[in-house]
């Protein structure tokens, strides 16, 4: 199976809240990767999938999008997040998400690229996790830029997600119905612990 990730950021009145989110598609990648250009829509356009940039039209297309894919989200909310550890709240987001995508039986994930350092902070996380499951070969995983049509079935995902935070529930509730999300994980202050390789 398939997966792509994506991140978000949302800042409320009581905290940041730091949001990984994966979209798992029963769709093969070059199906999901279709069905994620046919989002867009206009002839010529070169511009990527952004959820904060797009009108209402797009944004529906890309609800129906990870429907028609057979999207499972797997979405970690990290919350209160201190404005200057978005590496460790994207840390404990990625050791509880990883362990799911195995349980589903992902064999491929990729990541938006973000800094070379970043990028390998998450290297290590997902390294560790996957020794610590027995699972390291089973699972293949590389970063690719926002370009990578695959990558905005997450955007979409966050999108939904980054609205309910804000109270906009509409997109939200639709992925609800669709079954595309399920449940999200919440991680509580009393779970986290410091596991960021320096």
């Amino acid at each position: 199976m398939f997966a792509a990730m994506d991140e978000t950021v949302q800042e409320g009145p009581t905290g940041i809240y730091y949001v990984v989110a994966v979209a798992v598609t029963i769709a093969d990648r070059v199906t999901a990767k279709k069905a994620a250009l046919g989002v867009i829509g206009a002839p010529g356009r070169t511009r990527p999938f952004h959820w904060r940039t797009e009108g209402v039209k797009a944004r529906n297309k890309m609800m129906g999008c990870l429907a028609d894919v057979g999207a499972i989200a797997h979405v970690a909310i990290h919350f209160p997040t201190d404005r200057h550890k978005y590496a460790q709240a994207r840390a404990d987001d990625l050791e509880v998400i990883i362990p799911e995508l195995v349980r589903e039986g992902v064999s491929d994930l990729i990541i938006e690229t973000r800094e070379t350092a970043e990028d390998n902070r998450d290297r290590v996380v997902i390294l560790n996790k996957l020794e610590e499951m027995k699972r390291s070969g089973a699972f293949a995983y590389d970063w690719l830029p926002k370009s990578e049509p695959t990558l905005w079935l997450a955007d979409g995902v966050c999108g939904a997600v980054y609205g309910m935070l804000k109270g906009q529930t509409t997109y939200y509730e639709q992925l609800r119905r669709s079954g595309v999300i399920d449940q999200l994980i919440y991680l509580p202050q009393e779970m986290r612990q410091s596991r960021l390789p320096s």
